[in-house]
């Protein structure tokens, strides 16, 4: 009887973590546009993470330009967009809370990004040598979590840091500290007090 018990509770937590799986990862859907080159991320939940070289799209890296993140996604996966060599345009949703190791690396032409006031953590190396970037727009006022290897060989004595009305915290944050030109001129996600607007 003991025998036939431990079965039955090796097919349940199969069964469970099967399940647990299928909620956590399934629910986000990746398309690729060839025509414009366009990655549109899908779903709801968390993107799952990568080893480098091993996202489902990474063949196409050096070709997409465009990616797109639907609203209800709620974390970059780590290693997601690395060497998306192309890549000039990103959209992320005020759903995404971090963004993972390497989720951006070598994106070097990616030249503006947009991080929304849901984020609260963008982990190591996440942008790493986007040289090309000239705008970053923060929306937090309390910045997001970093550290001196965000954005590694990103060109922090150009690229402007466009944030709310907290450039002082922003100053002293690690990974944003090295930034020689943060302004104050956001009033929230999608308004911006100068002719960034539609950048």
């Amino acid at each position: 009887m003991s025998k036939i018990n431990y079965k039955m509770l090796a097919v349940a937590f199969c069964l469970c973590t099967a399940t647990f799986m299928s909620k956590t990862m399934a629910q986000v859907t990746w398309s690729l546009n060839p025509t414009n080159d366009t990655l549109t991320i899908s779903g709801s939940g968390a993107m799952a993470d990568y080893d480098w070289g091993t996202s489902p799209w990474y063949s196409n890296s050096a070709t997409i330009t465009t990616v797109i993140i639907d609203n209800g996604v709620t974390t970059i996966g780590n290693n997601a967009f690395g060497a998306c060599s192309s890549l000039t345009s990103v959209s992320i949703p005020n759903t995404v809370t971090t963004i993972g190791d390497w989720a951006f690396g070598y994106c070097s032409s990616l030249t503006s990004v947009r991080i929304p006031n849901s984020v609260t953590t963008i982990e190591n190396y996440a942008f790493y040598y986007c040289y090309s970037l000239a705008h970053i727009y923060s929306a937090r006022s309390i910045p997001p979590a970093a550290d001196n290897s965000t954005f590694y060989d990103a060109n922090t004595a150009v690229c402007i840091v466009h944030v709310p009305t907290s450039k002082v915290l922003y100053e002293v944050a690690d990974g944003w500290k090295e930034f020689v030109n943060i302004v104050e001129d956001l009033v929230n996600d999608n308004v911006y007090r100068t002719h960034y607007l539609n950048f």
